[in-house]
Order: C-alpha cells, then sequence, then structure tokens
C-alpha cells in the first residue's frame, strides 16, 4: 500500500507567510519524504521557483524515491516555454521520472492547452516514457472540464475548502461519472489553504480513510499529500500521516 503514496512538493519555503502559514519551513522535499516515510514524490513549480538551473539538483536529490512526477504546468496554472523538452530531457539521466504534472490546470478564465494540444503533449511524453497527470478540483465539477479531461492519463482531485471534505463521496461519484475509465488518484492537504487555517483533524481522519478504502477497493490508484515545505511545521496532520502510513 505505502507505494501508492505521493508527497507534493515545492522548493524549500515557498509557502512561509502564505495562507495564513505562521511559521517558517526549510526543509527540502526529499527530506520530507524521507521524514513521512512516502516513496514517491510530485515536483511542483511554485512562484516560478525553481529555476530551471536548478532542476538537475532536484533531480539529482530525488534519486533515491521510486517515482518522480514533474510539472510541466507549475502553480497558479503558470507554463514556461520550453518546460516540456526540459522534463524529457531530464527523463534520459533520471529514470525514476515517470510523469508529468499540469497544475491548476482550469483556475483561470482559459485553460492553458486546447484538448488537441494536450492529446500531441501527451504522445510526445508517453513516447519517452512519461506519463501526463493534471489537477481538478471538487468545486470545478460543474465546469466543462470532461473533454479536456479524457486527454489526461491520470487526473488527480482535490478539495481546496476542509469542509468540501464532508461532500467527498457524493462529489467523487459524480466526478468519476463525468470520466469512468479514466485512473484517479486523490490529493489530501494537511493544511486549509482555502480558509487559509489550520486543517481540522476529524475532516482530515475522515479523508485519510475515504482515501484508503477507495485504494483498497481499486476507485483510485493513489493518495497525495500536500506539501513539503510544511512538514517542519510541527502540524497535527503531519504527524498523523506518519504514524498512519507507518502502521500501514
Amino acid at each position: 500500500m505505502k507505494e501508492k503514496f505521493y508527497l507534493w512538493a515545492h522548493k524549500e519555503g515557498m509557502q512561509n507567510n502564505r495562507w495564513g502559514l505562521k511559521k517558517e519551513s526549510r526543509i527540502s522535499p526529499i527530506d520530507a519524504c524521507k521524514y513521512l516515510g512516502i516513496e514517491n514524490i510530485i515536483f511542483v513549480r511554485e512562484f516560478g521557483k525553481p529555476e530551471p538551473s536548478e532542476y538537475e539538483k532536484y533531480a539529482e536529490s530525488f534519486i533515491p524515491l521510486k517515482k518522480v512526477i514533474w510539472s510541466i504546468v507549475g502553480a497558479g496554472c503558470t507554463y514556461q516555454e520550453g518546460e516540456i523538452e526540459r522534463v524529457i530531457e531530464l527523463k534520459k539521466k533520471y529514470k525514476n521520472i515517470t510523469g508529468a504534472i499540469m497544475d491548476d490546470f482550469f483556475v483561470k478564465e482559459k485553460p492553458p492547452f486546447e484538448p488537441e494540444e494536450i492529446i500531441n503533449i501527451k504522445e510526445k511524453l508517453n513516447k519517452n516514457g512519461i506519463e501526463l497527470w493534471t489537477v481538478l478540483y471538487q468545486h470545478q465539477l460543474n465546469l466543462p472540464v470532461k473533454e479536456y479531461l479524457e486527454k489526461f492519463d491520470l487526473i488527480t482531485y482535490w478539495i481546496w475548502w476542509s469542509e468540501g471534505i464532508n461532500e467527498l463521496e457524493k462529489c467523487f461519484e459524480k466526478f468519476s461519472k463525468i470520466i469512468p475509465d479514466k485512473r484517479k488518484a486523490l490529493g489530501i492537504y494537511m493544511w486549509d489553504y482555502g480558509n487559509s487555517k489550520e486543517m481540522p483533524i476529524d475532516l482530515f481522519k475522515k479523508e485519510c480513510n475515504i482515501g484508503l478504502k477507495w485504494l483498497e477497493e481499486g476507485k483510485i490508484e493513489g493518495i497525495i499529500f500536500l506539501a513539503s515545505c510544511i512538514v517542519d511545521l510541527g502540524l497535527e496532520t503531519v504527524e498523523y500521516v506518519k504514524k498512519w502510513i507507518m502502521s500501514l
């Protein structure tokens, strides 16, 4: 079961003094993985960091991990020309890079790529042994997402506001009807970013337990915990994940 867990990661300190976080984090993505006992990582550019010149340094640090998913569209749906080619180039040296992800795909008025463009990007990546993943939020289910989502290899599903966890099972059923045959993973926030506060532990445990049940049933093929740059802040959710993973 542990091989199905991923840690969503950013460059060190990228969320300091944002989203209501008061303490400063210094932990690196790889050290956050080691602390939680997670063997797979999703590494995403945020606020334009890291710079492409730093990519190899991070890829090198991820060598002990089993799977690395690298962003080609970063947080906030930011795209920098050449990202796809850079990830393909990294894959030649770092064989554990198995996927690329387009983050926050539907957060802007218009998605960054049209369906036909996604098909072409996916084919290019797949030829080089790289899957194409994306992000969908629960509150985006009523948007015209189907013809886009169908073009990806895997969809990660997220709840931005913690109170939405109470609607998870009902909404995920709706999501599954939109793309019934598509591979899926559940994203779980360790901080309540939507409300800029600590994640209520009862809701957090509920989401973890639902995710584990779905993993066992084959409804999803992975659980993603977000994010690396809050792992060293002494949060109850982080400590719960660490012990929970150890118990499995």
